[in-house]
């Protein structure tokens, strides 16, 4: 599996010393990560950020572009383990992969996973408001590929909307009832030891619209427990409104 966009890192100045192991239970060296990221490859543009859900999960979200039309996506998530930082990517149509946070500093991180058949690593080095992100693997350290970022913005929140998210097996539906803002869905499932988080996005293109707006994504077996790291009202396998969604006017 080759991942199309990468999280991104804002830089901070002054040197820092590299920390091997980042302690559990913390995402403090790497809190300088929320931003909104773009980075141009000829027609093609990919916009990436990254914002707090919690006081131990981040949610991302990486868009590519062509024309203006999503050519891919992926739902991204940082979340602190028992044995450390984990970040978890889940591209669309196909599985969720986590990444170890091996190594951190003010200007540089590295995620790795060995098992994984590709990438195995991925590392990021900024410098002011630039980013460059590598990925590897095959037991080199040699880049397998490049992706230059600057910096467009800070990270969005999350606002509550009255959507309904509904379960059947393994997939999920998001409803966005008529006369709400609405536009292009994301969505992702992530594992938790609570049961699922889901991740969801909306991209706002049709505010005037009077229409529903809905979307579906796979999701993992265990019910829902919360949205977007926060816990949300279920009812059978349903999320009831509101629910936390992070709203994307305009990438």
């Amino acid at each position: 599996m080759r991942f199309a966009c990468f999280a991104v890192w804002l830089c901070a100045c002054g040197p820092s010393p590299v920390v091997e192991h980042p302690p559990p239970g913390t995402l403090d060296s790497i809190a300088w990560m929320h931003a909104a990221w773009r980075a141009r490859d000829g027609e093609r543009v990919t916009d990436e950020i990254w914002t707090p859900t919690g006081e131990h999960t981040w949610m991302g979200l990486s868009r590519s572009t062509e024309g203006g039309r999503t050519v891919h996506h992926e739902l991204l998530r940082m979340e602190v383990r028992e044995d450390g930082v984990r970040y978890v990517a889940a591209p669309a149509g196909q599985s969720v992969t986590p990444f170890a946070l091996v190594r951190a500093s003010s200007s540089e991180a590295r995620f790795e996973n060995p098992g994984h058949d590709f990438p195995t690593w991925i590392q990021y080095a900024v410098s002011r408001r630039s980013l460059t992100a590598t990925i590897g693997g095959n037991d080199s350290d040699e880049p397998a590929a490049t992706w230059r970022f600057e910096r467009t913005g800070d990270a969005p929140g999350l606002v509550d909307v009255p959507a309904r998210l509904c379960r059947d097996g393994s997939t999920l539906t998001v409803e966005i009832p008529p006369c709400q803002c609405g536009g292009e869905l994301f969505c992702a499932g992530f594992e938790t030891d609570e049961g699922t988080d889901v991740h969801v996005a909306l991209l706002d293109s049709s505010c005037d619209a009077c229409t529903p707006t809905t979307g579906t994504c796979t999701v993992p077996d265990a019910p829902i427990a919360r949205v977007n790291g926060r816990p949300v009202t279920t009812e059978g396998r349903c999320a009831l409104p509101p629910v936390p969604l992070l709203i994307l006017v305009d990438l």
